[in-house]
């Protein structure tokens, strides 16, 4: 049996970050989406197993990087996959023109 390469990519969006999962499920990597809308995440799986197939590997956590419960609830989810992350994609990234507040209380451009 193969070894599968396990590919995450944070704070998934339906613009770059689709485009990215598409080539890496197109070259039969094992991908999981982390993004904090079901149901962009669930379109954007389904239109990739659509356009490549029932080989496309793909599956989604919902992770709210401006919400620290969200992070800590994603980090528990992955952890209980124990499955071995090879590729992990940081796409998050924000630079605000004012000061805004995460709930948590954190400027948001550091947080998320």
């Amino acid at each position: 049996m193969a070894y599968a390469i396990n590919c995450i990519t944070i704070y998934f969006n339906p613009s770059g970050g689709y485009h990215t999962a598409l080539q890496l499920c197109a070259k039969g990597y094992r991908v999981t989406i982390a993004c904090r809308n079901i149901e962009k995440a669930k379109n954007a799986c389904a239109s990739i197993v659509n356009r490549l197939g029932n080989s496309a590997s793909i599956d989604f956590i919902i992770i709210d990087l401006s919400e620290l419960s969200s992070v800590s609830k994603s980090v528990h989810m992955i952890t209980a996959q124990k499955r071995c992350y090879d590729i992990i994609i940081l796409n998050a990234g924000v630079l605000l023109p004012k000061l805004f507040k995460t709930k948590d209380g954190f400027d948001t451009t550091f947080q998320v």
